[in-house]
Parts: C-alpha cells; sequence; structure tokens
C-alpha cells in the first residue's frame, strides 16, 4: 500500500494500463515514484495498521489460464524494460482531470512561431495529446485553430525564458521556433528516451532547404543547433533552476556542456527525428528513399513529385461529421450500418494539408497517412466492396452457411412472401457517403428454391446475387 499526493499521481499518470491481470503493477509504480524524484517514507507506527485478507498464491491460481500466464509474462518485460517515468502517454483512459501535461513547450518568439501555420499543425498532430504551449501574451497574436486548446499565455515579454519557466506545469520542457517541423510521434520517442536517470534527450535534426529541396542530418555536437537548448527534450526543474543560477539561453551553445558539468545525463537519441528549416543553403547529403517515412509524409509539399498525393486513410472517429468540415484536400467518406448499427467507418482525404491532418486529430479521428500515386489512391467504399464485405461477415458469423446471398435495392423487412414460414433471413444495409446514400437488404437463401422466392419477390430489384461455391457475383 502507498499514499500519494493526486499532483504526483497525475505526474506518473497512474499505474501503466498496459499492465493487467497480475504481477508487477505495484513494484513498477513504487519504482516510477522513485524515477520522478519523490521520496519514500516508511511509517512504523502501531496506529498506522493496514489489514490484508488471506487468500490463494495467485501466481497459482493463474496457471492454469494461457491468457493470465501471458499477462503476467508481459508485466515482468514491462517492469524490467521500461525505465520512464510517465506512462499511458498516448491514452489514458483513467485520467485525471487536474493532472498536469506531460509536456510544456515554450514557443520563445512567441505567436511569431506559428505564424505560417506548420509548426502549429504539427503539434497539433502529435499523437501525445497530453501538452501546454506557452506563448507571450505581448507581441500581438496569430490565428493557430489547430492548437487554440493547448495554448497558454505568460504575462511576460517575447523571449523570456525564466518567466515561461517559472510557471511550466509540465514534467518535461521543449523549446521551440518556426524553423521546427516536427513528425506525429517525435514527443513520443523523446519521452520513451527519458528514462532511468536520464534527464535530458536532444533528437536527431534533418535540416531542409525549401529553396533548394536539400536535407542533410545534423552532426552531433553541431554547435549551430545540437548544442543549443532548441529542440531538447529536458525536465523542467533542472532548466528553471538552470535559469535561476545560470545564463542559459536557446542560443547558448554551451547548454549541454552545462548539464554535463551539473552531472545531468544526456541522451543523444537516434529515434526522435525533428525537422528544422535551414538558415543556410543546404545540399542534398542523403536520397530521398532514406529518409525516414513518417518524415517525407510531413515534407510531402516540398517534393517536387506532381503526381503523388499524401492521403489520409481515416478508420475511425466521427467520420460521419465530417461533411460539415471545410478541408483544403478532397474528402470522400463512407459510414456503414447494419440493422441500423454501425459496422465500419471509413474516409480518405485526398491531397491532405497539415493543418487537414491537424483538424482530423483534434475531431477525435483514427487515421493513416501514406504517400501514393493520385490515380491509386482508394476511393472510399463506393461501388459493391462494402455490401459484399457485409455479405461475407454475416456467412462468418452464421452457423450454416447459405445457398445464395441476395442483394436488393432499397429496405425490405420480407414481408409480402407467401407464408410467414417462407420469410428468409434478412439484413438491412446502408451506407452514406459525403454526396450520397445507399440502402440495400440482403436476403440469405437456403437453397435454389427459397432463391426462386426471393428473386420473385424481388421483382426487378436484385441488384447482384453472391452464390456457391467461391462467393462469385451473378446478376
Amino acid at each position: 500500500m502507498m499514499a500519494i499526493d493526486r499532483h504526483s499521481y497525475g505526474v506518473l499518470r497512474g499505474f501503466d494500463e498496459r499492465m493487467h491481470t497480475y504481477g508487477r503493477e505495484d513494484m513498477d509504480f513504487a519504482a516510477r515514484a522513485r524515477r520522478a524524484g519523490l521520496r519514500m517514507v516508511w511509517v512504523e507506527d502501531q496506529k498506522a495498521r493496514m489489514y490484508h485478507m488471506w487468500h490463494p498464491s495467485s501466481a497459482d491460481a493463474l496457471q492454469d489460464s494461457p491468457a493470465a500466464i501471458a499477462a503476467l509474462k508481459q508485466n515482468r518485460s514491462i517492469f524490467d524494460n521500461d525505465g520512464t517515468v510517465a506512462r499511458n502517454r498516448t491514452i489514458w483512459n483513467n485520467s485525471l482531470p487536474e493532472a498536469p501535461p506531460l509536456i510544456s513547450i515554450c514557443l520563445l518568439s512567441g505567436y511569431e512561431s506559428i505564424k505560417d501555420g506548420r509548426l502549429a499543425d504539427t503539434i497539433a498532430l502529435q499523437n501525445i495529446r497530453d501538452v501546454e504551449v506557452l506563448v507571450s501574451a505581448t507581441g500581438g497574436q496569430v490565428q493557430a485553430a489547430t492548437i487554440e486548446s493547448l495554448v497558454r499565455e505568460v504575462d511576460c515579454q517575447v523571449g523570456d525564458l525564466d518567466s515561461m519557466l517559472e510557471v511550466a506545469a509540465g514534467k518535461y520542457t521543449i523549446v521551440l521556433d518556426s524553423s521546427y517541423c516536427l513528425p506525429e510521434t517525435f514527443l513520443e520517442e523523446l519521452l520513451v528516451d527519458a528514462q532511468g536517470s536520464v534527464r535530458a534527450v536532444v533528437p536527431r535534426q534533418l535540416a531542409f532547404d525549401p529553396e533548394t529541396n536539400g536535407f542533410g542530418f545534423m552532426p552531433i555536437g553541431d554547435e549551430n543547433r545540437t548544442n543549443t537548448l532548441l529542440g531538447v527534450l529536458a525536465q523542467t526543474d533542472i532548466l528553471r533552476s538552470l535559469s535561476r543560477e545560470q545564463n542559459i539561453s536557446t542560443i547558448n551553445p554551451g547548454f549541454l556542456e552545462i548539464l554535463n558539468s551539473l552531472g545531468a545525463e544526456v541522451l543523444f537519441s537516434e529515434n526522435a527525428i525533428c525537422l528544422v528549416e535551414a538558415k543556410e543553403s543546404v545540399q542534398s547529403s542523403i536520397r530521398r528513399y532514406e529518409i525516414p517515412s513518417e518524415i517525407r509524409r510531413i515534407l510531402w509539399p516540398l517534393f517536387s513529385d506532381s503526381d503523388t498525393s499524401r492521403i489520409a486513410k481515416i478508420t475511425g472517429g466521427p467520420v460521419e461529421t465530417l461533411a460539415s468540415e471545410k478541408f483544403d484536400g478532397s474528402l470522400e467518406f463512407s459510414v456503414v450500418k447494419r440493422d441500423d448499427e454501425i459496422t465500419s467507418r471509413l474516409g480518405v482525404l485526398g491531397n491532405a494539408s497539415l493543418t487537414d491532418l491537424a483538424r482530423l486529430r483534434n475531431l477525435g479521428c483514427d487515421f493513416t497517412v501514406d504517400l501514393e500515386p493520385i490515380d491509386q489512391a482508394e476511393n472510399s467504399g463506393r461501388g459493391i466492396r462494402w455490401i459484399i464485405s457485409e455479405a461475407m461477415f454475416a456467412i462468418g458469423q452464421s452457423d450454416v452457411i447459405p445457398h445464395a446471398v441476395i442483394v436488393v435495392e432499397g429496405e425490405h423487412d420480407g414481408r409480402g412472401f407467401a407464408t410467414p414460414d417462407a420469410r428468409p433471413l434478412c439484413i438491412k444495409v446502408e451506407r452514406l457517403g459525403l454526396d450520397d446514400h445507399e440502402k440495400a437488404t440482403l436476403f440469405f437463401s437456403n437453397n435454389a428454391l427459397e432463391t426462386s422466392n426471393i428473386l420473385e419477390f424481388a421483382d426487378g430489384r436484385v441488384r447482384f446475387i453472391l452464390s456457391q461455391p467461391d462467393w462469385e457475383i451473378g446478376s
């Protein structure tokens, strides 16, 4: 048993929700509390008593369950190998409303940092949503709709890092300016690397030149970037302490040396990669195919390939509400219902801009992003594929394999057959698209006679027939 204040519980983000059933979850939580710098106090007082009800060994009881054994193995692996402090970083199902953000993002150039929208959109795209964006309340404002809910204005002058650090609520802080562009897993990769005694994580930085379309990774230790505070994820309390005692700034090339002199462990990440717009001309030192795919998706507008489109494939979330949203790209979507219950949602947003992707993220949509030739971009479910999918799903769920599936236009309940006993099994399906609405009824026949009766009942409204043995389409 462990008593902990709610703020610290929020910093740790509770028990690791990947761990379940039994084993190591309490030890893991205590270990993370120590890593976070919390002082552990054992209470040895006769008045403070705790009673534990006897029960058979949980480990022994679980040996008959393969699923429980697998869970126990996973729990042990997490405890042994995951040295991070905060868990449930992308999804925290049992979150505290008052929990502090994971990361404070300081924009020292104020609203000027997000004037062109690129940095704001890539912040909104992060798979870690629990962040705050600190910006000076002076120096004018710029509309940044995609991160409006994340912005917290600080009563200070533009560039006043000390004042920002004093109010930063995140366990970690990162300082950025308008030259940065972040792949969607960037912050998560930094946090994954902030394990054990690591107090600061330096990302790999890929310089890009929009004028020449040149790309090149900056060498570790390049004093123009990787040895400064910009782009580095560091524990907020350390930065706050340094700002009070020493002169640190975003352009100070000795920032990492200061950390090292204090004994703070710094890790140079191999996995966290950010994009930095070059101040000087850059000629490509790497080939495009060598750039990680998540980077290419962000950089797509800089490529000269006119026959390639950034395609967002939307697989979940409130797809049916997207018709009322405005996007830069072209939207198609399909919401399929089976007997009035939604069974699938699918959308495709072609030529999607960064702002489009940020909007989708803010709307709660699940999506993947690919670069595809325009003529090969998948549509959102038009035609008959969606009907065939529904029919095959129903066949897979049935104990009896039907003789045929007759697809009839419109909604029908099967009434109109000669006798009630002759009414076959039927399922109503519909697809709601951006500019169309299709309805159909799937009739399942058990033999040739039933098939004949359904065809007579449909009276020319048959769209197509799926028949044995290979469920080929017939007319």
